[in-house]
């Protein structure tokens, strides 16, 4: 054996065997040259083994950029990422910005009060948009593949606003005033966030994984809306103020051990956050708080055997929730658990059972009141309890050169399902959440992919999601039906990529409301050289972008409200890329990751 160094300045004796390593000579830590080769490459006659330096040092940079120059549609990205050594940098920004001027907005409510039909109607121009910026920071000690340590520093900064005019009428059935409402809004809200986050691998049997994440949630509301009626009195005027603050800390630790054939997974989490707001307006001022604590212990077994594939999950959560005006704890029950089948090499059956816990969010629980219009109110319920969404699902894959496709079939049946609804107290009328009975629901999802030519030259792609729900009330039943769909095309020629996009809006149901999907037609071509893509698109091709809301028929307030955004009529937009990388690029992917997104924004 001979060793060479990282030049290969020196020859191996004997052979006679010159040795050159032009362009990457750098790279090399020695050489070593067998003329008697070890065991393990017995049938070789000789061997040189090229023993190569670790790469410590690594780059990569990115940006995008996404713009229309006719409406305020804005969406850039930027990635920067440095490995030096055991340490990894990484630093994003994501930019945000919508900004729409011609937006047509009409509403209509339409109720009963007292023994008098009132009906609140107005339509008119409205200004909207917000700017959402999300930045991330994050360092990584990776001493080698089998430990790991992160901190990441996340803070969220969102501002909406919304400014309208409208015109309409007030007033009972046959008397009704003319009216034009004015109003505006603001929100800020800035949420930052501290993970930390360290895993372990022992051997090839056992692993540790623990994570702890922080969050704060800062909110600022102000929001005016006032009728004038055509005599020139103002007999409405709502100016409100809210400051909301939310602390939580969540914790996970999570252990797996391989035996011969299954993995055994076993964990515990934690939650605990407490939320204050101040609240002033029309109803008076009002200070609300909440405390809330959640324990979730787990075990899981994942195993397999020839085709087929087994998951069984057994967990335990406990909610305690704790509010000036209402405490409650509970402990539910929450299994899970997953069988699959490889038919063949490309067709397989997998049959999924879970139940999980249904969790009030805090602006449900909180005991807030805002007001909707005139006459309404809206607020939140603190006597809310917690339900369970029990559902099985069966799924088919099946992939080959030319189609994929895959079905889902899912039955849902959620006792004490959360929902939003209108009703009446003391002779005012309330928008309000309660526990219905129970909801049922029955769905699928299809996906159908056609290849044509065998590649992804082109492709048409066809989803379905057919949904029965039903909503179990004390008195009533609400029934709604959907079909949620999509079409698309895709087209690939060496650097070229086009894709086509259509939606056709249908209606989905959100208890006793129920909402269109978006009305997309979109085109996007685009073409990467090197490390650089542009892109051209067209939004809403023909259309503009169009949300509808309103009741069931069952509701006790009838309540319409459609938006037209004119601005994304066709809208155009060019986009830009590039990324760049060299060296070293150390990737990991976490077996944990919590974050708090309950924004208390009521």
């Amino acid at each position: 054996m001979l060793k060479v160094n990282e030049y290969g300045e020196r020859q191996a004796k004997g052979n006679e065997k010159n040795l050159c390593f032009k362009g990457w000579e750098t790279l090399v830590k020695y050489i070593e040259y067998y003329d008697i080769p070890p065991a393990r490459y017995a049938t070789a006659s000789s061997v040189i083994n090229v023993v190569t330096k670790t790469l410590e040092k690594g780059y990569s940079f990115g940006l995008k950029t996404r713009d229309a120059f006719s409406t305020g549609f804005s969406d850039d990205e930027f990635y920067l990422s440095i490995t030096q050594g055991k340490s990894k940098f990484d630093l994003s920004y994501d930019f945000s910005l919508r900004d729409y001027k011609d937006v047509v907005n009409s509403r209509s409510y339409e109720y009963t009060k007292g023994v008098d039909n009132y009906i609140d109607k107005s339509s008119g121009k409205e200004k909207f948009g917000y700017i959402n910026q999300d930045i991330s920071v994050k360092y990584a000690y990776i001493p080698n593949m089998k430990s790991i340590f992160q901190i990441s520093f996340e803070p969220n900064i969102l501002w909406e606003h919304s400014k309208s005019i409208q015109n309409g009428v007030y007033g009972v059935l046959g008397h009704k005033d003319d009216i034009t409402r004015k109003s505006h809004e603001n929100i800020h809200t800035f949420n930052p966030s501290l993970d930390l986050y360290f895993d372990r691998q022992f051997d090839d049997k056992n692993n540790l994984a623990v994570n702890i994440n922080t969050a704060t949630f800062g909110t600022h509301s102000t929001s005016y809306e006032d009728e004038e009626i055509s005599n020139g009195t103002v007999p409405y005027v709502d100016d409100m103020r809210l400051m909301n603050r939310k602390n939580s800390i969540i914790g996970e630790i999570d252990y797996s051990h391989r035996f011969a054939n299954i993995k055994l997974n076993t964990g515990y989490r934690t939650e605990f956050s407490h939320s204050r707001s101040n609240l002033n307006n029309l109803s008076g001022q009002d200070v609300y708080s909440t405390n809330q604590s959640q324990h979730y212990l787990y075990a899981e077994l994942v195993g397999g055997k020839g085709k087929l594939m087994y998951k069984a999950n057994v967990g335990v959560t406990t909610l305690r929730i704790n509010s000036p005006l209402a405490s409650h704890s509970e402990i539910m029950f929450t299994p899970k658990a997953e069988l699959g089948y490889n038919v063949s090499n490309n067709t397989s059956l997998r049959f999924e059972f879970t139940s999980n816990p249904i969790i009030p969010s805090l602006n449900m629980l909180s005991s807030n009141v805002t007001m909707l219009t005139r006459d309404i109110y809206k607020k939140g319920n603190p006597h809310l309890k917690n339900g369970q969404d029990t559902r099985v699902t069966l799924i088919l894959n099946h992939y080959s050169k030319y189609i994929d496709f895959m079905m889902k079939t899912t039955y849902s049946y959620q006792s004490k399902a959360i929902y939003q609804y209108f009703y009446t107290d003391n002779n005012d009328l309330i928008l309000g959440y309660k526990n219905c009975k129970h909801v049922n629901s029955y769905g699928g999802f299809v996906m159908l992919q056609y290849k044509p030519f065998g590649n992804d030259l082109l492709s048409f792609s066809l989803v379905g999601a057919p949904q029965m729900e039903k909503v179990y009330n004390e008195d009533d039943v609400n029934k709604i039906f959907s079909v949620d769909n999509l079409f698309d095309i895709d087209f690939n020629y060496k650097n070229f990529n086009a894709h086509y996009h259509l939606v056709i809006p249908v209606y989905t149901a959100n208890g006793s409301f129920k909402s269109s999907t978006e009305n997309n037609n979109d085109f996007t071509a685009s073409y990467r050289v090197n490390n650089w893509k542009f892109s051209a698109s067209v939004f809403f091709i023909g259309k503009d972008a169009k949300y509808i809301t309103k009741t069931n028929s069952s509701s006790f307030v009838n309540y319409n409200e459609e938006r037209r955004i004119k601005d994304n009529h066709s809208m155009f937009a060019i986009g830009v890329e590039y990324n760049f990388n060299a060296g070293k690029n150390k990737s990991f992917t976490r077996r944990l990751n919590n974050r708090d997104t309950d924004s208390p924004t009521f």
